[in-house]
């Protein structure tokens, strides 16, 4: 492996190397760690006299990128860090000859592990045995490390929800109370911490943790608001949040989908109407479309996931009834795969009152039968062209129009998809 190469050669030289952090962390639950991270008591200068090829990545932080067997790998110097500016970064770091010391600056005693090239592990805050028993805890006092850096705040509940772990009474009482530092965080970072928790097992439980400590009310306030409120209809047993939260689980490990059913809703608290004790939510999806692309703007999705998951949330109800001419003309009338929509349908639909949610379940099943053999119909695909209208004696829009018109008759019957047969109707129609 070129990581114990490195190593090896840092050990050579007459310095100390060591693998830190959540690569450690991972090799002791036997998944293969995405990164692998090298720490060294040599200064950031011996390491590039050491290596032939390095790039000096992050230099005023100790970290050198080493370029070896066309693979790279940032080594950096065991440090302290200085005073933490606005809840995120150090304003400087200070080298330190102790692996120890380098360890206790970090987030979390799972994350505060080292190996050196022999497999031996540093473990002064005993992370091995809170790995062993599945605890999130934070390294020394948990409310300065929160302080230091509010991010840590997401990662615990991202670490949470990735592993099924529990956060140590402690450090969720330490989150609750330094919560506000969580507004000094860049949006990007918000956003990329609430994704990778999208996309794990652990959805509703993490969500409602994150409630409980008041980090939901910040983070997503729209969410929040829907704790609580009843859908006093035969087709739902649970409020909105619960809703919510089951139908993000319901999907598959997508992050379109899931950001769709988290959001798919979240119009209903402001469009409740009560009818003889049953409540109804006319135009929720609209208001939820609305809603939604606040929030992704905000969290500064790029515009493909935005158009995607704005298109489901606002096609979520659509009523398909299985049959190929009504499959034909959801596929048009859609600017997303219909496959896609029928999984969000799905979701909503398990999430829902199972008595009524049998027969939805079963129609999604017959329309995706009826996929396998029909395609979408596009403009593209008629028998004839703007050209052969325009010698039938159409002009401008009319030839639009009338294209039109015969895409609808072909997407009913595409039997007629014939260049004489439209002729035909083309002329029978023309004004």
């Amino acid at each position: 492996m070129t990581h114990k190469k490195i190593m090896q050669k840092l050990l050579k030289n007459g310095f100390q190397a060591f693998i830190v952090g959540g690569c450690v962390r991972d090799f002791l639950m036997g998944i293969e760690p995405h990164d692998i991270d090298i720490t060294t008591n040599a200064t950031p200068n011996q390491v590039m006299e050491i290596f032939p090829k390095t790039v000096p990545t992050g230099i005023q932080f100790g970290t050198v990128t080493v370029l070896m067997d066309d693979n790279s790998y940032e080594v950096t110097t065991f440090r302290t860090d200085g005073k933490y500016l606005n809840n995120r970064k150090p304003e400087s770091v200070i080298f330190t000859s102790s692996i120890e010391n380098d360890l206790s600056r970090r987030d979390f005693t799972v994350n505060a592990m080292a190996m050196d090239v022999d497999g031996n592990i540093i473990d002064p805050f005993n992370g091995m045995n809170d790995l062993k028993n599945g605890i999130i805890r934070a390294v020394g006092n948990p409310i300065e490390r929160f302080h230091e850096d509010a991010l840590r705040i997401l990662r615990a509940f991202r670490f949470s929800a990735r592993f099924g772990f529990e956060i140590e009474a402690e450090t969720l009482k330490a989150i609750k109370t330094t919560r506000t530092g969580l507004y000094n965080i860049s949006k990007e970072r918000i956003s990329m911490e609430i994704c990778k928790i999208l996309l794990t097992d652990n959805v509703k439980k993490t969500f409602k943790l994150m409630l409980n400590t008041g980090v939901l009310q910040i983070l997503l306030p729209d969410i929040a608001k829907m704790v609580g409120f009843q859908q006093n209809n035969p087709y739902h047993v649970y409020d909105v949040f619960e809703h919510t939260l089951k139908s993000v689980e319901a999907t598959r490990k997508d992050l379109t989908l899931r950001l769709a059913m988290l959001l798919h809703d979240i119009g209903k608290v402001y469009t409740k109407t009560t009818i003889d004790g049953i409540d109804h939510f006319y135009n929720h999806a609209e208001k939820s479309v609305s809603i939604a692309k606040e929030i992704l703007t905000d969290l500064n999705f790029d515009n493909n996931t935005k158009d995607v998951v704005i298109e489901l949330i606002k096609n979520h109800d659509l009523q398909i009834i299985p049959l190929p001419k009504y499959v034909r003309r959801a596929m048009t009338k859609l600017n997303i795969d219909l496959g896609l929509l029928l999984e969000v349908q799905e979701a909503d639909a398990k999430a829902q009152n199972p008595e009524f949610a049998k027969q939805k379940l079963e129609n999604i099943e017959k329309i995706r039968d009826i996929l396998i053999t029909e395609k979408k119909l596009t403009l593209k695909d008629l028998a004839i062209n703007g050209y052969d209208l325009l010698s039938l004696g159409f002009k401008g829009k009319e030839i639009g129009e009338m294209k039109k018109k015969l895409l609808d008759i072909i997407i009913d019957n595409p039997r007629l998809n014939n260049k004489d047969v439209l002729l035909s109707i083309a002329t029978a129609n023309k004004k």
